[in-house]
């Protein structure tokens, strides 16, 4: 009985003529979500007969089966793209994945009502029905007033096997057309303000609508525009026709020319996993931005971590070095923390903060949720990343499609965990998407550019229609650190070039040909100087486009990895480790004494002079060992002492190529002899000795290149070279230097009368310091 609700037979009785068939129509509703298999059993009874049930000539046989699975249309959001933003930013400011888990959860009962014929309608107001749908907040960041608009650019994608036809709501609109002399009576002034945003057009969405077969995408911009300042807010209702259904609750935020204000993230910051039992805090990094038009002076109370500290028994868990500071106008300020956890479990503190004018005025209070995880070295760390989700994609949208000439290959750059005093390197490429040469300029004036994180090359310009390869590289000298930055590239993209500048090359690419100088001095000659000026590209107010990517990475002691299993011998760490930092018992910061600045801190530099000491201890101790267990040196003190040979049976040897006669010297007491062994006995011991020595110099040999082999300085270099061979041969062919299809060698050939310059490579240096010469 429970089956016939879903699958139908239109005809289950009929007569099959003879030496025919019979079409049968079936038809399957699929209640729920899931597979569906059914099994058509069929029962043959002769024709004609009008009692034909009673008499069957074979019993009820399996005829067919029927597979099918039970779908909801169903969305997801692939990509997202907003000006300013880094991608996991942008992914958690908007709870996307949220978003991509609620629109691949099966309907509640409230939705299934709506999208039933049979259930019961929706109210005719548009409001109270959103209510019952689970709300998004997509939060944009503030911006000031007269600024340019904000286009957020979100990507969907049908993943479901079923047509998805979805809609965009305003919550003015009714679903249900009400009569002419229905009062809803006066509206609230939320409805005013919302009439108000969709007039103005301060908040719009494009397109509204869409229909999407089976692996299709589309994009939704959506824009906001800064005329006044407020804080405005518009709920959009997305419905899947027979799927989900949502609220995106769209939040945003004009500032005045003279307000402050911080962009915090509402659902509190995390901080990067840190695993017990470190010997020094792990180095952390609190960013408070200020999208405001003035200086903002911020403090953060440290009465809440002195409680903190209390509450685990003195022991400091979080500590801020430098809880006050001013940020200047559009930029960032990294307030350092150093988180110690003490067991394997999360930690929650809310820090008060208190900011305002730098230059005086009243000030604004404000909390700051910070979340942490200590965690077992011997476990696999609880990343942030991986509690919110996979990893952002990369770039799906076309970069026409975000405004943007230039694209990455990479979003965020994660080298996960690496060891102290370690480097660390990958590469990503630079897409040029237009017919014109775009440059491009990472920003090196970044606080920790040079000394954490460094990329080669730091400028440059991509050619059209081509690629760039770009080396990131980290560095972890320092404590323990959890680094995690978002550098900026700014792209100028050239004036258009002419088509007979490009020439072809052998394997058909078009490649750039190089404007000579007596050429430019030639052109410029015979332009006039209006002319010139007529064909420079015209001066945009707006600001340049720019590309963001994020470098995260954590930087461990060697034996907190080395507990973890972890493969070190994949990393180079450097044999002469810096002096270690002396622990500090008390509070991270430290106290300055009341005798002044020369003389305070006796104790402290009697405890650095104790430490260094130590150190030094140490490393001569370890020095002494080395020497101690060398082979070489345990052979000499413990061989037998060498046999005495007088110098003229030496010179002799040397000369002649045969030991001299036996020579006796007499004692003045004429009781003992010293003299030369006889000739066939001295040729015999030579022999021995020399091979002896062949022996011992090929087990030297051996040894040694035994030892060099498994160095981790040759596996460094070995790692280096080709490292530095692959990035040559990805910039070769990335500026059309390389033909893999060419494979005749050809010799470099020059004009008659003219010196051909050929084109030479120098690399100096290692890691960070590289740089190349033309």
């Amino acid at each position: 009985a429970g089956e016939a609700d879903v699958l139908r037979c239109l005809a289950p009785r009929g007569l099959v003529p003879a030496r025919n068939s019979v079409a049968v129509t079936v038809q399957l509703e699929a209640l729920a979500r899931g597979s569906i298999h059914y099994d058509v059993l069929c029962a043959i009874a002769p024709g004609g007969n009008g009692d034909a049930e009673s008499v069957l000539l074979l019993p009820p046989t399996r005829l067919s089966g029927i597979q099918a699975r039970g779908e909801y249309p169903a969305l997801q959001v692939v990509d997202a793209r907003l000006s300013g933003v880094s991608q996991e930013a942008l992914w958690r400011s908007l709870q996307l994945k949220q978003i991509n888990d609620e629109l691949n959860d099966v309907p509640s009962a409230e939705e299934k009502a709506c999208m039933s014929v049979e259930g019961k309608p929706p109210p005719i107001l548009h409001a109270p029905a959103t209510s019952t749908f689970r709300r998004f907040d997509l939060v944009l960041p503030p911006r000031i007033q007269t600024s340019a608009e904000q286009r957020l650019r979100l990507l969907i994608r049908n993943t479901s096997r079923l047509p998805a036809r979805w809609t965009l709501k305003y919550p003015t609109e009714s679903d249900v057309q009400a009569e002419p002399w229905v009062d809803f009576g006066p509206p609230s002034d939320e409805q005013v303000k919302q009439a108000s945003i969709i007039d103005r057009k301060i908040i719009s969405a494009r397109p509204r609508s869409g229909a999407l077969q089976q692996g299709d995408e589309q994009v939704i911009e959506l824009t906001m525009r800064h005329f006044a300042t407020d804080a405005y807010e518009l709920p959009l209702t997305l419905v899947v026709e027979c799927g989900k259904r949502l609220v995106l609750n769209v939040k945003g935020r004009t500032l005045g020319p003279t307000e402050t204000h911080l962009a915090l993230p509402s659902g509190g910051i995390r901080l990067g996993a840190a695993p017990i039992g470190l010997p020094t805090p792990l180095r952390q990094t609190l960013e408070l931005p200020n999208p405001s038009a003035v200086p903002v002076e911020y403090e953060i109370n440290s009465a809440a971590l002195d409680a903190f500290t209390s509450k685990h028994l003195g022991f400091e868990v979080l500590s801020c070095p430098e809880p006050a500071g001013v940020i200047s106008p559009g930029s960032c300020a990294r307030v350092p923390l150093l988180f110690h956890p003490l067991e394997a479990r999360e930690y929650f503190i809310s820090l008060p903060l208190r900011f305002g004018h730098a230059r005086g005025g009243p000030c604004k209070d404000t909390t700051v949720l910070i979340r942490a995880n200590g965690y077992d070295p011997s476990d696999a760390p609880v990343d942030s990343t991986s509690e919110a989700g996979v990893m952002p994609p990369c770039s799906l949208l076309q970069p026409s499609q975000v405004g943007l000439p230039v694209s990455l290959s990479l979003d965020t750059c994660v080298f996960g965990r690496l060891p102290q005093h370690s480097d660390g390197s990958q590469f990503l490429i630079l897409s040029n998407a237009l017919d014109t040469a775009c440059k491009f300029a990472w920003d090196t004036a970044h606080p920790l550019y040079g000394s954490r994180v460094a990329i080669h090359p730091s400028g440059g310009s991509v050619p059209p229609l081509g690629h760039v390869c770009c080396k990131v590289c980290v560095r972890g000298a320092g404590p323990p650190e959890a680094l995690d930055l978002v550098l900026g590239c700014t792209l100028e993209p050239l004036a258009s070039t002419a088509a007979n500048d490009f020439t072809r090359t052998a394997d058909g690419t078009r490649k750039l040909v190089a404007e000579r100088p007596e050429q430019r001095r030639e052109r410029s000659a015979l332009t006039p100087l209006a002319a010139r000026q007529s064909l420079a590209p015209p001066l945009s107010s707006a600001a340049p486009p720019r590309l963001l990517l994020g470098v995260r990475a954590t930087f461990l002691p060697s034996a907190t990895l080395r507990s973890a299993a972890f493969p070190l011998a994949e990393h180079f760490v450097p044999r002469s480790l810096p002096p270690p930092e002396p622990t500090q018992l008390g509070r991270s910061k430290p106290r300055r004494s009341q005798a002044g600045i020369y003389g305070a801190g006796v104790a402290r530099d009697a405890a650095t002079r104790r430490a260094q000491r130590d150190t030094a201890e140490a490393v001569l101790v370890e020095l002494l060992q080395d020497v101690m267990r060398s082979e070489e040196v345990r052979r000499v003190l413990q061989a037998p002492p060498v046999r005495i040979v007088p110098w003229f049976a030496q010179l002799a040897f040397a000369r002649h190529g045969t030991a001299p006669a036996p020579v006796t010297v007499r004692c003045a007491d004429a009781t003992c002899e010293v003299g030369v062994l006889d000739d066939a006995a001295a040729a015999e011991e030579r022999k021995q000795e020399r091979a002896f020595a062949a022996a011992e110099a090929a087990r030297r040999t051996t040894r040694r290149l035994r030892d060099v082999q498994s160095s981790a300085e040759l596996q460094e270099l070995a790692a280096y070279v080709l490292e530095g061979t692959l990035f040559s041969l990805v910039s070769d062919a990335s500026h059309g230097e390389l033909s893999l299809l060419d494979q005749t060698p050809t010799a470099p050939t020059a004009e008659p009368g003219r010196t051909r310059v050929t084109k030479a490579f120098v690399r100096r240096g290692r890691g960070l310091g590289d740089t190349q010469e033309w």
